[in-house]
């Protein structure tokens, strides 16, 4: 994996090396050099010479990396930063530790799974979620951010705090977005399947859609509020639409309504 050329004063050590990837394994990349700690408790080193002594314990490792060695690291903390993280499913708060399987909350590339009750207790951003049918995720008071698409088949209730989604929104099964006082952009599609269902029962903050809005049979968009609405992308109703209460409806850019059933 790469040549060895300085050992530390107190391992004595030749030879290439093939690191298994356990333990705990903290690397340094500067100018083409690298340094490794490693602290395994039964560590399997195979060298050039199988007849000197295993490692036992820490040690410092210097060397130069290897082309390949390299271009392996670099997807590995690629991968890191991008890596599907799924919630326990008992769930907690979104920014604990312990809320996510692996031990490791998620960050702003992590492609994020709610399998149980999740509340965010800090502002939240996340390249795509996915709400699991019958689990719930609270934004409360605070602002998520989705740079990618959101899936509810579960519940995604949101609070006074700002809701965005870059990608596209798709509500499946009896999945529900439950809007609040806070704002809500949806900037790519947006399509309600089975028997799922949009509303919002506040009185403050505007529910932007950018993209198409489908209402397929059986699903439900009936907001039942003062917030105003804004559609830019055109509306297509095959299951019900229902806007109440006297918030504001805008619809921009000569848009198209249509669909199979009546919007009221």
């Amino acid at each position: 994996m790469y040549s060895k050329l300085i050992n530390t004063p107190t391992r004595k050590m030749s030879g290439t090396y093939l690191f298994p990837f356990f333990g705990q394994l903290l690397s340094k990349v500067t100018g083409g050099l690298f340094s490794f700690h490693i602290a395994h408790t039964n560590p399997i080193l195979m060298k050039a010479n199988p007849n000197s002594e295993r490692l036992h314990g820490p040690s410092n490792v210097f060397g130069k990396l290897i082309l390949p060695s390299l271009i392996a690291m670099m997807l590995l903390i690629c991968g890191t930063s991008i890596a599907q993280i799924t919630s326990t499913v008992t769930g907690g708060n979104w920014n604990a530790t312990g809320t996510w399987i692996g031990g490791v909350a998620p960050v702003a590339g992590s492609t994020v799974i709610i399998d149980g009750p999740v509340t965010l207790t800090a502002a939240a951003t996340c390249a795509n979620l996915t709400v699991n049918a019958a689990k719930t995720l609270n934004a409360s008071t605070l602002n998520l951010s989705v740079t990618g698409t959101l899936t509810v088949n579960g519940t995604l209730t949101g609070g006074s705090g700002i809701i965005a989604v870059s990608g596209n929104t798709t509500l499946n099964g009896t999945g529900a977005l439950n809007l609040a006082g806070g704002n809500f952009t949806a900037s790519g599609t947006t399509t309600l399947n089975g028997t799922s269902s949009i509303s919002d029962g506040s009185t403050t903050g505007t529910n932007t859609f950018s993209g198409l809005l489908t209402v397929n049979a059986g699903s439900n968009f009936s907001p039942a509020n003062n917030s105003p609405f804004v559609f830019s992308g055109g509306i297509s109703n095959a299951g019900t639409f229902s806007k109440v209460g006297t918030g504001a409806v805008t619809i921009n850019n000569n848009v198209t309504i249509g669909g199979t059933s009546a919007i009221t």
